[in-house]
């Protein structure tokens, strides 16, 4: 499941974006509307937050440590590389059917 959450400026925090909220445990189930959640944030703002839930479960240290690798692998590609994965291009092959 997913949530956009809203969090307001006090005197103490600063501004903070309006983000989506997306649940890593329906990332894993390929859950459909966290699948949207995180398609939207990515498509729309670019960026969200990923939401943790179940640190203890067996394996999701692992799992966040790998996905945190992947992420600086892909932020450290030439612009060319990166190009390859953009959203225009990948959205056109996606069978929404």
């Amino acid at each position: 499941m997913s949530t956009s959450i809203t969090v307001q400026k006090t005197r103490s925090s600063p501004a903070i974006a309006s983000l989506e909220s997306v649940s890593y445990a329906g990332l894993v189930r390929s859950e459909p509307e966290t699948l949207s959640a995180l398609q939207r944030a990515v498509v729309g703002q670019g960026f969200f937050y990923l939401v943790l839930d179940n640190l203890i479960a067996e394996g999701l240290a692992h799992d966040v440590k790998a996905l945190f690798a992947t992420s600086c692998e892909l932020f450290s590609l030439p612009l060319a590389e990166k190009m390859q994965f953009d959203t225009k291009i990948l959205a056109k092959e996606r069978n929404y059917g």
